[in-house]
């Protein structure tokens, strides 16, 4: 039975899917990190992670089980009946899904978390640049985070906001500070997600490409210092405010 809820948000490309599998990484079960939870629910969407790996996981093959749920709520309150784990964790990042995944957990008393990832937005703006994604998509990706300053502070609930670079910097360190502050438990060896069959859905390559070969996975803290940010990127005056007050609330 579900006991507490972590909603990972933020941009694409700011470490989302690797803060969800530190923070589900539990080979005891009582966290599981459902990944992009909106790929299951959507008609059609996209589903990139193990399935089958839910089948070795504690609670046996979890998505058999809720597969057919009517919409979020339905798929939330199967997961709750079929997971023996005591926190979801859902990296769905988008801030419609935070506040329905908030009015959910509301709804039924359990304790909310919101975990935003954060890279300097010059990265990030080169990060979409080289993926090709339009002006206007890139900006409208940078200004949901003023939507979720605004929105983790009316809600009123724990929220933890994360510097990506740290995380990789640092892995077990900073993933220790990060699991206390959503009051997830932590232990030696957590941050190597890859070790224990993960069924996530969707989310980064580079996780799946991890846990699709643990003998290769590994941490590259040279990868942040070579992350350049973009030429091209518009560090207009509304930008510049929304990225210091995040810079205010990041986790040392």
């Amino acid at each position: 039975m579900m006991e507490d809820f972590v909603f990972v948000a933020g941009a694409n490309h700011t470490g989302s899917t690797l803060a969800g599998c530190i923070l589900g990484h539990d080979p005891t079960g009582q966290v599981f990190h459902a990944g992009e939870l909106h790929a299951f629910v959507q008609p059609g969407g996209r589903r990139h992670g193990d399935e089958a790996a839910a089948g070795r996981m504690p609670g046996g093959d979890v998505w058999a089980r809720v597969r057919g749920a009517n919409g979020y709520w339905e798929t939330l309150d199967r997961l709750s009946d079929v997971l023996p784990a005591r926190t979801l964790v859902d990296s769905s990042k988008l801030v419609e899904k935070l506040l329905l995944t908030y009015t959910y957990c509301a709804s039924r008393g359990i304790p909310f978390t919101t975990l935003v990832t954060y890279r300097p937005f010059s990265q990030i703006w080169n990060s979409d640049e080289r993926r090709g994604r339009s002006v206007a998509q890139m900006r409208a990706g940078l200004y949901a985070y003023a939507e979720l300053l605004n929105l983790t502070e009316d809600l009123g609930t724990r929220a933890v906001w994360i510097d990506t670079r740290k995380l990789i910097a640092e892995p077990a360190a900073y993933g220790q500070r990060m699991c206390k502050a959503c009051d997830v438990e932590w232990f030696d060896g957590k941050e190597r997600y890859w070790d224990h069959p993960n069924a996530h859905l969707y989310g980064s390559g580079t996780q799946r490409k991890h846990m699709g070969n643990p003998a290769a996975a590994g941490y590259d803290p040279s990868r942040v210092s070579r992350s350049a940010g973009s030429d091209s990127y518009p560090a207009d005056a509304e930008l510049e405010r929304i990225e210091a007050q995040i810079q205010e609330r990041l986790l040392d």
